[in-house]
């Protein structure tokens, strides 16, 4: 199958997934496929039992990220401590501020990663106080709310393993890392000392290094085929984090950050609610799972059943093709996600005994609100352009040999 084609294809359906924002996906989606007899597998969630056969990777820019909104960002809070502990720093901080703020801009990132080295080596920085600025800048940290709860179910619900990656320095993201349970691996920028003086070299974790740091910490804790690894970050800086092994970038931020052939998504709700991240990374989830287990033609089917259902759902004289629908959108995906229908023959025997026209009618109307409201099937929620389109992608799918 033609993977550009195929990227488009599962591009599509997490959009139209992505339809459903108010809620996260009905948990029983995990359990698709029997093995040992009767017992469901978890293909993509998580299962303590078997913990290898799905674990995804989850890496976390820092900046910008994790720090209430309002909040200064921890590498602006680590060096405002440092300049309290160290005269020079002091002396010199509109500086190392405009080195700062030019380095994640993108502009000279070398030449001003060396000017912040020289003028800390002048300064006569000492590795305690290096530390101690890095914890007092970490346990001040106020987090986005919700942070935790969010960490804990990405890795003991979903089973994600989870990394920050960030260009501030050592000790902060390691500060950072001791008040949150449910990381696995912390990278950031090295700072290096002889014994107790700062001997001028600093290892920027940004471009190229993160980029290395997000693929080696994918391949050691995941070791997985699955196509579910996700980058977080706030910054288009970090466009090389969002490496051939992520396959969602989500951006905390209002304007999206295009990368082609890269699925990616802005969700700024995540500075006011960490938990908020869970619905583009779990939709997310579930659209590579149809897009793995639910056949093209079976998606069409889907797709016509709930056009079908759309457009009869006030006629009361095609009664019998909408409870026909109803049955095939049941048929198509009722195998695999067990719960995500509501009960639809239930629903329909009540339309097919109704007593008068206008009862059939208004069971109709309850049945369309039932699939819209209470199943998990995002087509109901997606614009008939949407169903177009994925329809359209289907058929060339479907013309190569």
């Amino acid at each position: 199958m033609n993977d550009g084609l195929r990227e488009k294809y599962l591009q599509k359906l997490f959009e139209i997934h992505l339809q459903i924002r108010d809620s996260l996906p009905a948990s029983d989606y995990y359990f698709g496929l029997k093995s040992r007899g009767s017992r469901y597998i978890p293909l993509l969630g998580y299962d303590r039992k078997n913990p290898l056969l799905a674990l995804k990777g989850a890496v976390f820019d820092l900046d910008g990220v994790f720090e209430a909104k309002g909040q200064q960002q921890p590498v602006v809070s680590y060096f405002l401590n440092l300049s309290k502990l160290n005269a020079g720093v002091n002396r010199n901080f509109p500086y190392i501020a405009n080195c700062l703020r030019d380095i994640a801009s993108g502009e000279h990132i070398e030449e001003n990663i060396g000017k912040i080295s020289t003028t800390l080596k002048l300064s006569d920085l000492k590795k305690y106080q290096h530390i101690e600025a890095a914890r007092r800048a970490a346990y001040r940290l106020e987090f986005v709310p919700e942070i935790v709860d969010t960490f804990l179910a990405l890795r003991n619900q979903y089973g994600y393993r989870i990394a920050i990656n960030t260009a501030s320095p050592d000790f902060l993201a390691k500060f950072i890392h001791r008040r949150l349970d449910g990381i696995s691996r912390v990278y950031a920028s090295k700072f290096y000392f002889d014994g107790q003086e700062f001997n001028g070299r600093i290892d920027l974790n940004l471009l190229d290094s993160k980029s290395r740091n997000t693929d080696n910490f994918l391949y050691d804790t995941t070791k997985s085929a699955r196509r579910c690894n996700v980058a977080i970050s706030d910054d288009s800086i970090d466009i090389p984090m969002v490496t051939s092994n992520v396959n969602l970038a989500v951006w905390v931020r209002n304007e999206p950050v295009g990368i082609p052939n890269k699925l990616s998504v802005v969700c700024p709700e995540a500075r006011e609610k960490f938990s908020n991240l869970l619905y583009p990374i779990l939709w997310h989830e579930r659209a590579v799972f149809a897009s793995h287990y639910i056949k093209p033609r079976a998606e069409r089917a889907i797709i016509q059943s709930v056009k079908t259902i759309k457009g009869l759902k006030e006629e009361i004289s095609k009664s019998d093709e909408f409870i026909s629908a109803c049955k095939e959108l049941q048929e198509s995906v009722g195998k695999l996600f067990p719960n995500t229908i509501v009960d639809l023959y239930r629903l329909t025997n009540d339309i097919r005994y109704a007593d008068n026209p206008e009862a059939k009618l208004k069971l109709m109307l309850h049945t369309f609100e039932e699939l819209k409201g209470k199943s998990s099937v995002p087509h109901f929620h997606a614009t008939d352009q949407q169903l177009d389109e994925l329809s359209s992608l289907i058929d060339q799918l479907e013309s190569i040999p």
